[in-house]
């Protein structure tokens, strides 16, 4: 997994599978998560746009079909992002 550590990302593409980002700040920036490993540790995302895709896009796609809305599940997967083992 790539780390990536105290940077600010502005203004740019991002991918987040297989990154570790670590006391960052991301802003105004395209995330796209295709359903890999990642971390988010002490990383403030703020005015981002999303694109998920493969198994991440299935994944909410399931979400939304059983009636769970954002809050329900994010509040649990940034949860368990933030506590890396």
């Amino acid at each position: 997994m790539e780390i990536v550590r105290d940077r600010t990302i502005e203004d740019m593409p991002v991918t987040v599978d297989k990154t570790w980002f670590i006391d960052c700040r991301v802003v105004r920036c395209r995330m796209t998560y295709r359903g890999g490993d990642f971390r988010f540790t002490r990383t403030a995302i703020s005015d981002c746009s999303w694109e998920f895709q493969g198994l991440a896009l299935n994944t909410i796609t399931l979400l939304a079909a059983v009636g769970l809305d954002g809050r329900d599940w994010l509040d649990v997967a940034t949860h368990e992002t933030e506590n890396p083992i």
